[in-house]
């Protein structure tokens, strides 16, 4: 029976040092998954960053891109209400041309029948 004890004692510590040995390869394979996934999480981190730091430029360049659209229209606009303003100018002198036309004729009729009321008189 001590030999019976002791077959069973030492099948318990076969047991038990295979469980040990099979749960430290788990602890293994774990830690080795974990490691896997740490080096997957650290290229993705990578790669997020290089995408922040493109779509930081393209923002930048866009920045610029609408800064330079808003100056052009600012620019157009001033064109455009010089334009508009040179053609009123324009508009306003033909006015004037006409109205001084206007005025010499009216002068030189009302000269006219100012000689004859003069001869009149005479």
């Amino acid at each position: 029976t001590d030999e019976v004890a002791d077959e069973k004692l030492e099948n318990k510590k076969l047991k038990v040092h295979t469980q040990l040995h099979v749960e430290e390869e788990q602890v293994q394979d774990d830690e080795a998954d974990d490691m896997i996934m740490i080096q997957n999480l650290k290229d993705t981190l990578e790669k997020l960053t290089k995408v922040n730091g493109k779509l930081r430029k393209q923002r930048e360049e866009l920045t610029d891109e609408v800064a330079d659209e808003k100056l052009e229209n600012k620019k157009l606009k001033v064109h455009t209400q010089l334009h508009v303003e040179e053609e009123q100018v324009q508009d306003d002198e033909a006015d004037d041309m006409i109205m001084i036309q206007n005025l010499k004729d009216t002068l030189e009729k009302l000269t006219k029948v100012n000689g004859k009321l003069r001869k009149q008189r005479e």
